[in-house]
């Protein structure tokens, strides 16, 4: 608490601002916004706050303002500094990976394809934002099924001698090799349009005026074609959930309980619902309303620092929401448009809302479920184990290579609440044997563990009793001994169930039952640090494949390497030349020339 809480209350101005807290350490606990900075803190230290907020003044030893010239002022500072200071009685939400829109390049022939990132209305048409990569895909999927546009890069369409399988299997025009014209494409394209625009009714009604017209000049396959069409449109029509109000919308819907929260965004778009995404806080909301939670989050949501980020002129809530109509303003005022936030609606939109509710509720309910079973797994490592606490944090590690080339090493973290994705890394084995297991085990393990910070109260190992020792010696190396380790292998047979874990310290490994819930979620962690180690491999043979000869000579960069290609065509006519000739090549000079020489015929 603080040392003079009344000459620090007498000194408030009845201004609206932001309060910062902070605790004996200076470190940040809350960020908070007030209309009035002098009232609002005076409520924290009445006698009759609730048992979560005095959690919080007890650790707060130091409280600072900044007083804004209004509450509009205040409320933009106070999600500003939940985003850079992440306090810790703040609800935070992480930063998502930009979304995915569909783009309909500008093209003679134009291509259908996936974005992310900045978006540069002079490359095309985007549509969308879409909430996941599978609902992109899976519309992409259906427009080539519906209208062949082609989804191949133009150095691929230019290079074409005859058509590819797609055209093949009725999923491309072809126009690469000219197996339709620019007209019968441009309409395909406006076709493709139109139903990004929810107008398939519209579709369906030009589809037929030309069937009927093709039928009429006895075009009979043609017509067939379209006949085909306007089926598949109205398959898809039949699946479909639209809204009669048409338009966009997001639908938010907070679910609480037990402490925890679940927020769900439904994504409406032209009357459409194309999708929901789901989300949870990472910081924890002690002393948070749920109406509390909902500001935080759509203030975070829509204020987040991704160029691509989309907002629609409703935006449709289940909880009331404080300072609705100044965020409202924000919004509007950001976006240049007006914006309006409603937590009362009537008819179809209210659908939609029992939509988004159902979703979060089901969605907490799967996470709090899983949750629960994570921590019985938890309670049965401290029995089996006998450790005097159960344990918060187990990381797990192995080690994934093809014959010592592109040795990778990964590290998984599991926690109460299951897999801790932040905290997952990759190491890229540096010993010059990589395809020395132990070895690149001994690295990971002083990389991970040298000088850090925070332990965990279990490491795993994916290997036998040759991995334990490793990772033993290197643990006593670095004199951590208050850690259980152990390693997981299977068993002689390899049956499945039968695994071995073999502990630090014990002669005989241990056999747990094949039904036991602690080996299953041993053998969950194991296959994820595997997975995680052979994803990395494998991309980095990918980049290995595709790396360029001419990258290992000093003095080749980029710019010059393609320079290099474009003039001689590839290496092998590379090789086939002189010095002098390399030497006339812009940016090549003759001392370059040479040593790309030298190099390329050492």
């Amino acid at each position: 608490m603080l040392d003079n809480p009344k000459q620090f209350l007498d000194s408030l101005p009845n201004k609206p601002g932001v309060y910062e807290m902070y605790d004996a350490k200076q470190q940040i606990l809350y960020v908070g916004k007030a209309k009035n900075l002098k009232k609002r803190l005076l409520s924290y230290f009445r006698s009759t706050v609730d048992p979560k907020t005095q959690a919080l003044m007890v650790q707060a030893k130091n409280i600072e303002i900044i007083v804004t010239l209004s509450e509009h002022a205040a409320l933009l500072l106070e999600s500003n500094l939940i985003k850079s200071e992440k306090p810790h009685y703040n609800i935070l939400f992480k930063d998502d990976k930009s979304f995915p829109y569909i783009l309909l390049s500008r093209h003679d022939y134009p291509r259908l394809s996936v974005h992310r990132g900045a978006i540069n209305k002079a490359a095309g048409k985007y549509f969308g934002p879409f909430p996941d990569a599978t609902a992109v895909n899976f519309v992409v999927d259906l427009l080539q099924k519906l209208f062949h546009l082609r989804v191949c890069k133009d150095s691929f369409m230019r290079n074409r001698s005859r058509a590819c399988m797609l055209h093949q299997i009725k999923l491309c025009g072809a126009p690469c090799v000219g197996c339709v014209d620019k007209a019968a494409y441009g309409l395909q394209v406006e076709l493709v349009e139109q139903f990004l625009q929810s107008k398939s009714d519209y579709i369906v009604s030009q589809l037929t005026k030309l069937m009927d017209a093709a039928s009429a000049q006895l075009a009979y396959e043609q017509a067939a074609d379209y006949r085909d069409q306007i089926a598949s449109i109205r398959k898809v029509q039949a699946s479909q959930i639209m809204i009669k109000a048409g338009g966009d919308c997001d639908v938010i819907a907070l679910a609480a309980k037990d402490n925890n929260i679940c927020i769900n965004v439904l994504f409406v778009r032209n009357g459409l619902v194309i999708g929901n995404k789901t989300y949870f806080p990472e910081g924890r909301s002690f002393i948070l309303s749920e109406a509390e939670a909902l500001k935080a989050f759509v203030m975070h949501y829509y204020l987040q620092d991704i160029s691509n980020i989309v907002i629609p002129g409703k935006i449709l809530l289940n909880v009331k929401l404080p300072d609705r109509l100044q965020i409202a303003a924000i919004f509007s005022e950001k976006f240049g448009r007006k914006i309006t936030i409603s937590d009362r609606v009537k008819g179809e939109r209210k659908q939609l809302i029992a939509m988004a509710d159902a979703n979060a509720i089901n969605s907490l309910k799967a996470r709090q479920k899983l949750s629960n079973n994570y921590i019985q797994c938890l309670l049965d490592f401290k029995n089996i184990f006998h450790l005097s606490l159960v344990p918060k944090r187990v990381e797990c590690f192995d080690v994934s290579h093809m014959m010592g080339e592109a040795a990778i090493a990964s590290c998984v973290v599991f926690k109460e609440t299951g897999p801790s994705k932040k905290d997952y890394r990759r190491f890229n084995i540096k010993q010059a044997d990589a395809g020395d297991d132990y070895g690149a085990l001994r690295e990971v393990l002083l990389r991970r563990f040298k000088g850090a910070l925070e332990l965990p109260e279990v490491i795993m190992i994916d290997g036998g009793r040759g991995q334990l020792s490793v990772a033993s010696q290197v643990l006593g190396r670095l004199k951590i001994n208050k850690v259980l380790l152990l390693a997981i292998a299977k068993g002689k047979e390899r049956k499945v169930g039968l695994e071995e874990i073999h502990i630090e310290g014990r002669g005989n490994p241990l056999i747990l039952p094949p039904d036991s819930p602690a080996l299953y979620f041993m053998q969950q962690i194991r296959d994820e640090a595997h997975r995680f180690a052979i994803s990395g491999h494998r991309k980095k043979m990918v980049r290995l494949r595709h790396r360029s000869e001419l990258e290992n000579i000093p003095g080749v960069g980029r710019i010059r390497r393609a320079l290099l290609l474009k003039h001689f065509g590839g290496i092998a006519e590379l090789r086939s030349v002189g010095i002098n000739e390399l030497a006339q090549v812009s940016g090549v000079g003759h001392d370059l020339a040479k040593r790309i020489y030298e190099y390329l015929h050492a």
